[in-house]
């Protein structure tokens, strides 16, 4: 009996996708906070480039550059911090790209 053998193999549609095409560079000229490695899913939320755009801008810079551009933002709210605003930790780096954000979890209401 194989339990899996009615149900479809989904990993046949997956495609390569390389860093470049959804995570910027760091820039040489912007010094990040760089979140502490103990932060994770529990901890924060963690906000990696969304993929429901990629199949119509890949090719293109779309995606690391709205991921940089929101990293940007999110660094110069975080040098004047206002009480209603969501705390910002930082952001992840790997192989020199940004590859996610990482925000203040909320508390479902």
């Amino acid at each position: 009996y194989d339990p899996g053998a009615d149900k479809p193999n989904h990993t046949s549609a997956l495609q390569y996708v390389r860093d470049e095409e959804i995570y910027p560079r760091v820039p040489a000229d912007i010094d990040l906070t760089i979140a502490p490695k103990t932060l994770d899913d529990t901890s924060a939320f963690v906000k990696r480039p969304g993929l429901s755009c990629y199949e119509t801008t890949k090719g293109s810079d779309f995606v690391p550059r709205a991921v940089l551009d929101e990293t940007i933002v999110m660094e110069q709210i975080s040098k004047s911090p206002r009480p209603h605003f969501i705390k910002y930790f930082g952001c992840h780096v790997k192989r020199g790209r940004i590859t996610a954000i990482l925000l203040e979890r909320l508390t479902k209401l």
